[in-house]
């Protein structure tokens, strides 16, 4: 899905030679400095002492050099190379820290209050490149569930949902279902072990008792609504239940 844009704000052209409330000649470039890793970006320094970061190879597509002058359109054209590097700068510095759905990124940039139209270029060109992809986030989340905090169908989807990823999520869950071979019933046993794992004796004691006693249906309340919320049905969450507790306590 295509993210909504902002329009562009309009940049006021006068009839002077310089920039719209400046009269007089347009500023020139003073210095063009190669920046970063690989000399990945540029600062543009101009008369008017006006700075700019953009992508190195935006210094060719422009046009610049030393003593380029600089009219209303070119700072505009730099306004705008300058804020597409900066929002791809945050966008790569969010993605180093783990994957993201492109509208995890387009959230997080707007609220960094980067136009939308820049956020949309540049989404565009981190998917071409295959940084973005929500059909591989999906199913790399997924198998993260999977292995470390497992889940159902129900509240996979839901969270998927919630990461912008609603429409990748059934071909991820197969996906991952079919290559880590498990499925709801599997992953509810994991579920359950785990949660038994931690509970006190006298609250795997509640359980045994089960509906004979307050405290028993209380226990089943308790497990049930975690479960629940983990996207297992109560008849599956019963279920391993009473395969689990059969064969003597786990986790005691």
């Amino acid at each position: 899905m295509h993210d909504l844009l902002a329009p562009p704000r309009p940049i006021p052209v006068t009839d002077e030679i310089g920039f719209a409330g400046h009269p007089g000649p347009s500023p020139v470039v003073v210095s063009l400095t190669a920046r970063g890793a690989q000399a990945s970006r540029t600062k543009v320094v101009l008369s008017d002492e006006r700075t700019f970061t953009i992508a190195t190879e935006a210094v060719l597509s422009l046009g610049l050099s030393r003593d380029t002058p600089v009219d209303a359109r070119l700072q505009a054209k730099l306004v705008d190379a300058d804020l597409r590097f900066r929002a791809k700068d945050a966008a790569l510095g969010l993605i180093a820290r783990r994957a993201h759905a492109r509208r995890e990124l387009r959230d997080k940039l707007y609220r960094k209050e980067f136009p939308g139209r820049v956020i949309h270029r540049v989404l565009d060109h981190l998917e071409e490149i295959g940084l973005v992809d929500d059909r591989a986030f999906a199913e790399a989340y997924v198998r993260d569930r999977v292995k470390l905090k497992p889940r159902g169908r129900q509240a996979l989807r839901a969270e998927l949902a919630k990461k912008g990823v609603r429409d990748q999520a059934d071909p991820a869950i197969a996906t991952v279902f079919e290559s880590e071979e498990v499925d709801d019933r599997s992953l509810a046993r994991d579920a359950a072990e785990g949660w038994l794992a931690r509970q006190r004796p006298k609250i795997l004691d509640a359980l045994d008792e089960g509906f004979r006693s307050e405290a028993g249906r209380k226990a089943i309340r308790r497990y049930l609504g975690w479960m629940g919320r983990r996207g297992f049905g109560a008849g599956i969450a019963r279920g391993v239940l009473d395969e689990l507790r059969s064969g003597r306590h786990p986790g005691r």
